[in-house]
């Protein structure tokens, strides 16, 4: 056992860590962003440059770097994949969203990493898989379906059409597209269910690791999906030792162990709302569940307990994350518990359906053209519910501008409450 004083030791090294970590990266990066001017920067390439009509775009940190066509023909950026480290001079711009981006003005150097055998050269690979898979749902699927599935199944939203992205914000749904804690769940539930059937239960475990880490690089590594992948290997570690498992320690190692790695992740909204809606499941989930059983039997009809589980977990994560949408987006969705629990259902059914259709569309396209049909009912189902809440009038509402001080009165708040209802539970 580790007792209170190992506890706060640990706690101050990691504090320590971080502070330094965060100096480190503030004399490289995060002073230019603050204060303006010219940022000559590099990095590694995860997955290939997303193409929109006027621009490049590639992930740099917690924003994107944009290129210009011209620049990025002349200049070998179009060919950029996984794998590759390129090194750049860009202008910090701010988007019409108020959201900031690089503009890059040059690019200095481009350089090969992979080579046969390395890590980068599975990185690459990866990627390419990661690319036949969405050309197999555009085979097979018409749009909005195609990337509605590339969204669910491996995170993929720069392929979205603007209507249908701007319905999934206006209903709150915009999540579900995007690899994160639920899909990890999914697919560790998955592979741990099925592997179990011909191995031991200790090998599956251990090959379920290795397809949580598979799975996290095929969803690009966001921040999201590392933070769930990082915490599903924890329990599976656990497990293997026979060792109880914390999620709510396990939830702040992960995102002090995330920041001292990755500091610019304080800037990250993807980052800061996975964090609040898994620490609102786990911390507010009992106490959900506690109000709609005690209001199961007066208002709310028997038929209702057999979504209590979404419910409950829709509700959780929608209240932790309310003051973070308003601090980033200045909107509140109004229909986003009802649409989301009208979807969310069909995440997993679709993650098993879209996986069984790339991986058939490597060895019997026909089969795969059939099993994607097959997901067609529960597209159409996703689509019509997102498309058809959104038109609702005051679907969503504009808020004030927040700051971080309401944000966390909000948190105590909330928590509080949680925790009072949680402790007079135990007692």
């Amino acid at each position: 056992m580790v007792g209170k004083v190992d506890l706060l030791v640990y706690l101050v090294i990691l504090l320590s860590l971080l502070g330094w970590r965060s100096y480190q990266w503030w004399q490289q990066i995060g002073k230019s962003r603050v204060i303006g001017g010219d940022l000559v920067a590099e990095s590694v390439i995860f997955e290939s440059p997303s193409r929109y009509q006027t621009y490049l775009s590639l992930p740099f940190q917690a924003w994107t770097a944009r290129v210009n066509p011209k620049i990025a023909q002349s200049q070998r950026v179009a060919q950029l994949a996984a794998g590759d480290r390129w090194r750049f001079k860009a202008v910090w711009r701010q988007g019409e969203t108020g959201r900031f981006y690089l503009q890059v003005v040059e690019v200095l150097a481009v350089t090969q990493l992979t080579e046969p055998g390395n890590w980068w050269g599975l990185i690459r690979w990866l990627e390419d898989i990661r690319n036949q898979l969405i050309e197999a749902y555009q085979a097979y699927l018409a749009e909005p379906y195609n990337s509605l599935l590339s969204g669910i199944v491996l995170g993929k939203q720069s392929q979205f059409p603007p209507d249908w992205y701007a319905a999934l914000i206006t209903t709150g749904t915009v999540h579900i597209v995007a690899a994160s804690g639920y899909n990890i769940s999914v697919v560790a539930g998955a592979l741990v269910a099925g592997l179990v059937l011909v191995v031991k239960r200790r090998q599956a475990l251990w090959l379920a690791l290795l397809g949580i880490v598979i799975y996290v690089v095929l969803a690009g590594a966001t921040p999201p999906v590392i933070r769930a992948g990082i915490m599903g290997a924890m329990l599976i570690w656990s497990q293997q030792l026979g060792r109880l498992y914390l999620p709510g320690y396990s939830l702040a190692l992960t995102g002090l162990l995330m920041l001292i790695i990755w500091p610019w992740l304080v800037f990250s909204i993807a980052f800061w709302l996975s964090l609040a809606a898994t620490a609102g499941i786990m911390g507010g989930g009992p106490s959900l569940a506690r109000v709609i059983e005690r209001w199961s039997g007066k208002l709310i009809p028997p038929w209702w307990r057999v979504i209590q589980k979404d419910m409950v977990t829709t509700g959780a994560a929608t209240l932790a994350t309310l003051p973070l949408i308003g601090l980033f987006f200045q909107r509140l969705s109004l229909v986003a518990p009802l649409t989301n629990l009208l979807v969310l259902w069909t995440v997993p059914p679709l993650m098993m359906l879209g996986g069984g259709v790339g991986l058939l569309s490597f060895i019997w396209p026909a089969a795969a053209q059939a099993l994607a049909y097959l997901s067609y009912p529960l597209l159409w189902w996703f689509v019509t519910a997102v498309e058809t809440t959104a038109a609702w009038p005051l679907a969503s509402v504009t808020l004030p501008n927040l700051n971080w001080y309401w944000v966390s009165g909000y948190w105590l708040l909330l928590f509080g409450w949680w925790w009072k209802g949680s402790a007079r539970t135990k007692d």
